[in-house]
């Protein structure tokens, strides 16, 4: 028997040799179309009748798509590149990869021949046996017994809290776990070797662990479970899930679906049944479909309460009004869909949910693209929408580009939907080029979404996703646009860019990335240099600094544009050093805090400006400084001088005067103070340097601020006096070197040590000048006025 894929059977054998990755049904046969019977009349009647039925408050029942997590064919990995695939109408589906097994051995044109399947094509995710197993804290011997289904479900949950900016710690007892699966396909290969068998293989392929698995590698201590009803289990997950949060059984939940292709004789069985695709094109509702074409994938979404993901300021992709789960009870066979059942679920749906069904402008359609499925939905969708519009109601479906993901088609239905109602646009649903003639799309009043379409202007708009699995399972969600609230005004953000593609230059931000290793993070910073959205650069930061997890191994680039960040992340990922990126590994422990209040010497004009204009916090405290120096002084350094927010009229006073210099850097100090302690950053030490050392004792307590200003004003009335009198200068050197050459010249003292290799000197204009010329080497560098001598 053919293993599913190579280095799975390698990984078996050779548990320690796992590899690492940083990423990071059956339709059966037509039923009796009694609907072509009943009147025109008697339809629209009854479609009236099922919108007038009173529905909940909205606000009770509305709950947010705040975060996607995807792993699909076509590197499909992200949410941006699902609406590539989705947008462009492409086709991620290919050829079998011989990695997975032989098309020799088991592809047969014939439909008849035993073990054999009619395809060559189907949709495969990218690397489906790597793992980053050392990120989950799992040994390679537990990773290597785990479905391939519990791995990426893993890692499409982590990417789902990342996009939504939700750390799981911070839902840690509250969040709940619902995942749609029900492939066997690792058990099958399990199977075939009694001695790939120990103690970790009966959690590595139950179905119930890939969503205890979660909750355990996250520490979600909601409700957990798994759901297996085939092509409608990640919707049914999804309805459980939503009706868990009305019941407030948790207060936000992970939804994910699952499904693998790995052993050849499921879709040999499949292909028994007759429902695949002998060319390998999924082509809902079009008159070539010949049945569908499987494909495996993972995808994960987080919900919350709507009124919850406003108050948090999440994005929303969308919002889920509602959704429901029945089933088509008894029919001529356990896998022929009822377009009755259908029917009757979408009008009970938005009946009990209070939705007008002539508000819907499209449904994301199941579409099986087989002979039986095909025309059973679009006849159910079209009795239920299709009356009394000025234009048909619009349907496609998600399998044109992907092909059927059986257990997580739901997921990817509910996924393609939040896109487009986050994006405002309808997209074509593709392979389709002329109407199937078992389907009156005309009188139904329906027709196939075959382009790009932006939605109507001033319309919220409300879509529907459909779904039904083999066994007769159904679900149906509803789903509405989100009107988000306006973003801050750009004037609080400073000289604003945007993040992305553009070069345009602002205001400098940082951007701290973080991994669990230097190779995640070199991954994670190589992700960033392809990031194409134009976002605003601190709504970016801010996001990316406080709703993500940092891990021990940090970055952060400083920067004023997308060129520059751009180049920064580049240094990195090639191992080149550069100034604005800074690296370095976290403690365990949190460091201690050490605030440095320095003295004189590196003030400007524009110090403290925009913090002034931007921080409430800060302009008030500096305000208050000011007040108090009026009333010591006699007046007000803010009128006088312009400093931190522009006076009228000409400065009387400038920065270069240390009477002003002086109480200046004191209110920048003061201000600096209150706004890290109003951020809730704290000091564990204080050190203040010359001037600063009278901030530094406000800071600890040693003096109130009235005597710190009443001292600096003191101390610079009377320094002021003594300006021009001499000067001072900077000198690398150590202090056994300062005071040789010291000794040497006439004028000049040691004034202050600063370090092993810094110190500074002091004495008449003419003796420090001379030293600077004297000792070029030394860098003596001039600090203006002296202001001590030792």
């Amino acid at each position: 028997m053919t293993g599913p894929v190579d280095a799975m059977a390698s990984q078996q054998a050779e548990p320690s040799k796992m590899e690492d990755s940083n990423k990071d049904h059956f339709d059966g046969f037509p039923e009796e179309r009694n609907y072509r019977a009943q009147s025109r009349e008697k339809r629209c009647e009854e479609t009236q009748q099922s919108c007038q039925h009173p529905g909940p408050d909205d606000s009770h029942y509305a709950l947010a798509i705040v975060g996607i997590g995807c792993r699909m064919p076509g590197g499909t990995d992200t949410p941006s590149k699902f609406w590539d695939v989705i947008r462009e109408g492409r086709n991620v589906i290919t050829e079998v990869p011989p990695e997975r097994w032989s098309l020799e051995a088991y592809h047969s044109t014939d439909p008849h021949q035993s073990g054999t399947h009619v395809t060559r094509k189907a949709g495969f995710v990218d690397d489906i046996d790597m793992f980053d197993h050392t990120f989950f804290k799992i040994s390679p011997r537990e990773a290597a017994m785990m479905d391939p289904q519990q791995r990426h479900l893993l890692e499409v949950t982590y990417e789902a809290f990342e996009d939504a900016g939700i750390t799981p710690e911070s839902v840690s007892e509250s969040c709940g776990v619902f995942v749609g699966i029900g492939m066997i396909d690792y058990a099958l290969f399990m199977a075939g070797d009694k001695h790939l068998f120990n103690s970790y293989v009966n959690t590595g392929i139950a179905h119930s662990v890939a969503a205890n698995r979660i909750s355990y590698a996250f520490n979600l201590k909601g409700p957990s479970l798994a759901v297996d009803t085939a092509c409608a289990a990640s919707m049914t997950a999804l309805h459980i899930a939503c009706s868990s949060l009305r019941n407030k059984e948790c207060s936000v939940a992970l939804v994910g679906g699952s499904n693998v292709l790995l052993m050849p004789e499921v879709t040999v069985a499949f292909s028994a049944m007759g429902v695949l695709s002998p060319d390998g094109f999924s082509c809902p509702f079009d008159a070539s479909a010949n049945g569908y074409v499987r494909s495996e994938g993972f995808g994960a979404v987080l919900i919350k309460p709507l009124s919850d993901a406003i108050r948090d300021r999440d994005h929303v992709y969308s919002i889920i009004r509602g959704s429901a789960i029945s089933d088509n009870g008894f029919s001529h066979s356990i896998t022929m869909p009822s377009s009755s059942a259908q029917e009757q679920l979408m009008r009970t749906t938005y009946a009990r949910f209070g939705v007008p069904l002539s508000d819907v402008l499209y449904v994301e359609a199941h579409g099986t693209s087989t002979p039986v499925g095909d025309p059973a939905e679009a006849e159910a969708i079209g009795k239920a929408f299709g009356q009394h519009r000025a234009s048909p109601m619009r349907i496609g479906s998600a399998k044109s580009n992907f092909g059927h993901m059986e257990c997580a088609a739901g997921m990817v239905g509910v996924i393609k939907t939040a896109l487009m109602l986050d994006k405002r646009t309808l997209c074509p649903s593709v392979n389709y080029t002329s109407p199937t003639p078992k389907v009156d799309f005309e009188e139904l009043g329906i027709s196939v979404q075959t382009k790009v379409e932006n939605f109507p202007d001033n319309q919220n708009v409300t879509l529907g996703v459909n779904c039904f699995g083999f066994g007769g399972a159904l679900a149906h969600v509803i789903m509405e646009e989100h009107n988000a609230t306006p973003p801050v005004a750009p004037t609080h953000h400073g000289r604003g860019w945007q993040f992305g593609p553009s070069d345009q230059e602002g205001d400098f931000i940082i951007l701290p990335l973080s991994g669990k290793s230097s190779d995640a993070l070199r991954d994670l910073s190589s992700k960033w240099l392809t990031f194409q959205e134009e976002k605003d650069a601190l709504s970016v930061s801010s996001w990316v600094a406080t709703r993500r997890n940092h891990y021990q191994n940090r970055l952060a680039v400083v920067t004023n544009s997308g060129a520059k960040a751009r180049e920064g992340l580049q240094c990195f990922v090639n191992k080149m050093a550069a100034d604005d990126v800074i690296t370095g590994i976290s403690q365990n422990a949190r460091p201690k805090v050490c605030f440095v209040f320095p003295g004189q010497g590196q003030q400007w004009d524009d110090m403290g400006r925009k913090l002034y204009q931007l921080e409430p916090v800060f302009r008030e405290t500096v305000d208050v400084c000011d007040q108090i120096f009026t009333q010591v002084s006699g007046w007000s350094l803010m009128q006088k001088t312009g400093l931190f927010n522009t006076s009228d009229g000409p400065a009387e006073f400038t920065l270069a005067e240390m009477k002003v210099s002086q109480p200046a850097i004191l209110f920048t100090q003061v201000g600096l103070f209150a706004l890290l302690k109003h951020w809730g950053i704290s000091p564990d030490v204080i050190v203040g340097h010359s001037l600063g050392e009278v901030a530094a004792a406000y800071a600890c307590g040693g003096l109130t601020l009235d005597e710190a200003i009443r001292a600096i004003y003191i101390r610079s009335t009377e320094q002021a006096k003594l300006q021009g009198c001499g000067s001072m200068a900077a000198m690398r050197a150590s202090r056994k070197e300062a005071e040789e050459l010291v000794a040497k010249s006439q004028g000049v003292k040691l004034a202050c040590d600063n370090s092993p290799t810094s110190v500074t000197v002091a004495g008449t204009t003419e003796a420090i000048a001379a030293l600077q010329d004297q000792n070029p080497t030394k860098r003596v560098l001039p600090r203006g006025d002296v202001f001590r001598t030792a």
